[in-house]
């Protein structure tokens, strides 16, 4: 009797340990799609910014002609 009941602790525990490799593995996972989620609005987000940044680098470019063309053309109200 006392092996069965040896045999019955061990499956229990054997059992217990499967439950918590299981919980940990699902956990892995749910943390792996967490990063890989928080990646892609990372990627996407980068994008925008660049995209942003080139947009205002092309304003900076169009206000600096104005500038230079009102310079050039007289306009002594425009401060050096």
């Amino acid at each position: 009797m006392r092996e069965s009941l040896e045999a019955a602790r061990k499956r229990g525990e054997k059992a217990a340990a499967s439950q918590e490799q299981s919980a940990a593995t699902d956990a892995i996972e749910n943390s792996i799609a967490d990063v890989n989620r928080v990646s892609g609005e990372t990627a996407q987000a980068m994008e925008r910014a660049t995209m942003t940044v080139t947009g205002l680098g092309e304003q900076t470019r169009i206000l600096q002609s104005l500038i230079d063309e009102l310079r050039g053309s007289g306009q002594a109200a425009l401060p050096v």
